[in-house]
């Protein structure tokens, strides 16, 4: 007897893995309120967006360099632990190119990053999203969990 193998499914070509680990702790806009992390703000596909400031990267430069050339259509996968491949995982695909912080952001601008990121407005002045230096913007939506 035969038997007819199955077919295996293929995997998506994800780009780059990264971390959305990080806690909220009171910090989160009204309407985040529900989510006590990133990874589940994402999750639930209300944040649509990350900040990847370049001084996050200074012992991997490369890595910061790889986000610069991401494009629409890229898969990225989220991991919900503090190391990638830790915790559980999102596969993201981005929407458009990374969009570079620089100068002085308007309260509108801030105001933008806030509803995509859900920090309140407060919490990206204090941590100095207002004049960004070395800093980029993905726009993202989740494709699978």
């Amino acid at each position: 007897m035969t038997t007819r193998a199955k077919s295996i499914p293929t995997l998506p070509r994800v780009r780059l893995q990264l971390t959305m680990y990080f806690a909220y702790q009171g910090q989160q806009r009204p309407d985040y309120a529900a989510y006590t992390t990133t990874f589940e703000a994402v999750k639930a596909g209300k944040r649509t967006a990350t900040l990847r400031k370049k001084e996050w990267y200074k012992k991997t430069p490369w890595h910061y360099q790889s986000l610069l050339t991401l494009q629409p259509g890229d898969l990225l996968v989220f991991w919900s632990g503090k190391v990638v491949g830790q915790g559980e995982r999102l596969i993201v695909k981005v929407l458009q190119q990374p969009v570079e912080l620089v100068g002085s952001l308007t309260d509108d601008r801030l105001e933008d990053l806030s509803q995509c990121e859900g920090w309140t407005v407060d919490y990206l002045k204090h941590n100095g999203y207002q004049r960004p230096q070395g800093c980029i913007q993905l726009l993202y939506t989740v494709v699978e969990d």
